[in-house]
């Protein structure tokens, strides 16, 4: 298939077009102008043949009887503007005869008049058409013959003409200015089409800085600021997956070479094959199967989406397997969870993915308290979690509250993007491999609902507040 630019097709539309409405104007305009000035010819005549019958009434007037050389200069006058005269007395005797003073030149003059009108078309060509004049006080009448209904002479025809060369060249300079106007808007409109074409072509490259040139058509800037957008988004996402690279290459080369070394050791019989070494070897095993998990769990996030089927449940039993499931985990970790009590409220969720969900909320509010001190081993308690409950006619929020180490305000947002971690130099003993509030977000979604994190700065505490649709009151 052969392809058209879209300069050449915006140009020739706006050309065709212009070209139409130009030759429609021309022929409207002549056909209204025409109208007028036929009735303008045809009132013109009435006032001629009114002209020529006073001319021939008063030729009578200047004695007894008819003046025939006063009749003859009147009928040779009228002849040269079209007109034919006869007078003719109340018994039909003919007084002056235009034709009998001079038959040829009539003849030939009629057949000029058909000629000529002719040229106008045949709606307007007309016929010889002859109408009777009474003249006054006397008994005599005027007969007058002329081309009608309408009849162009030189000076009408010469104004006429003018008239359409005017339209012919106002409609040249308007279609020269619509080709102009054509190409200027055509390229206007192309051009950054063009640009935002190569920022795609950029950013499939993996070209991901943002360079384009802003274009000041309102539509055609939303299209680039949300290429703009999208290259930004791809660039972060980039440049997270080079650092999970990085930091999987790390976190699978620390295990692996203290597990070889441990191999090669008892190899090489410089350590005992014993209980010891063995769970040496078990523990870095373990580290490398929980770093696999994370990852797995990554890919399990997009498939999630797929597998979710929502229920009616009580929220109440949610939450307790959820604190069931992270209990021991808080009890190591000296931490005291307590919850507000809903039992009176049924959602419509997927159990296993929202226990899950409010489980890796609960892990991640352990996993970064605050050191425990001396105070805190004397109370057996390090840090305090707590959930509670808000609702509203369409909502359920699910709040829950630490006194932990806090969450600077500049990563608020990021940290339920995938991989993302506050402290990329934590160790993954202390901090997690950065997936696993990137599923809750997901999880909520895939419910309907929205996750939010709330922290008033290091040191004091944070809160993550899981909202879901309202459904079904117990």
């Amino acid at each position: 298939m052969t392809r058209v630019p879209l300069r050449l097709v915006l140009s020739a539309s706006y050309i065709l077009l212009v070209l139409s409405a130009v030759i429609l104007a021309i022929i409207l305009s002549n056909k209204a102008v025409q109208g007028g000035f036929n009735r303008y010819i045809a009132d013109s005549i009435d006032t001629r043949i009114h002209q020529i019958s006073t001319a021939v009434l008063a030729a009578h007037a200047r004695g007894p009887d008819w003046n025939l050389d006063a009749l003859e200069r009147i009928g040779m006058n009228a002849l040269e503007d079209g007109f034919l005269l006869t007078v003719v007395r109340a018994d039909n005797t003919i007084i002056w005869d235009a034709r009998t003073h001079n038959e040829g030149l009539c003849s030939a003059m009629i057949a000029s008049m058909a000629e000529r009108m002719a040229g106008f078309g045949s709606r307007d060509a007309g016929s010889y058409t002859e109408r009777a004049v009474s003249l006054e006080q006397l008994s005599d009448r005027l007969n007058v013959g002329y081309w009608g209904p309408v009849y162009y002479r030189d000076a009408d025809i010469a104004f006429l003409s003018a008239l359409n060369s005017s339209l012919l060249v106002a409609g040249s300079i308007a279609l020269l200015l619509a080709i102009f106007a054509g190409i200027a808007g055509a390229r206007a409109l192309s051009a950054p089409l063009l640009q935002v074409s190569a920022d795609a072509s950029r950013i499939a490259r993996g070209e991901y800085n943002d360079n384009r040139f802003p274009s000041r058509l309102m539509e055609i800037h939303r299209l680039q600021t949300a290429i703009g957008q999208m290259a930004t988004d791809l660039g972060a996402q980039e440049n997270m997956r080079k650092q999970l690279m990085i930091d999987a290459s790390h976190e699978l080369r620390t295990p692996i070479a203290a597990l070889q070394a441990l191999l090669e050791g008892m190899r090489d019989k410089v350590l005992r094959a014993d209980t010891e070494t063995l769970h040496r070897c078990l523990e870095q095993s373990s580290r490398l199967g929980a770093l696999i998990h994370s990852i797995e769990r990554m890919a399990d996030t997009d498939a999630a989406a797929f597998r979710i089927t929502l229920n009616p449940h009580p929220l109440d039993d949610i939450l307790e397997l959820a604190c069931n499931g992270i209990d021991s985990y808080a009890r190591q970790s000296q931490v005291r969870i307590s919850r507000e009590s809903a039992s009176y409220v049924n959602i419509n969720c997927d159990p296993d993915y929202l226990v899950q969900a409010i489980a890796n909320v609960l892990h991640n509010a352990i996993r970064y308290r605050k050191p425990p001190t001396q105070d805190d081993a004397d109370s057996g308690e390090a840090c305090r979690v707590h959930i509670s409950i808000a609702e509203d006619e369409r909502t359920i929020q699910i709040n829950v509250t630490d006194n932990g180490i806090g969450i600077p305000e500049n990563h608020l947002e990021a940290i339920f993007e995938r991989f993302y971690r506050v402290d990329p130099s934590r160790s993954r003993t202390s901090g997690g491999f950065g997936v696993g509030l990137a599923i809750v977000k997901e999880t909520v979604r895939q419910h309907g609902g929205s996750v939010r994190a709330y922290s008033n700065g290091i040191g004091k505490g944070s809160c993550f507040s899981i909202t879901l649709p309202r459904n079904l009151e117990a």
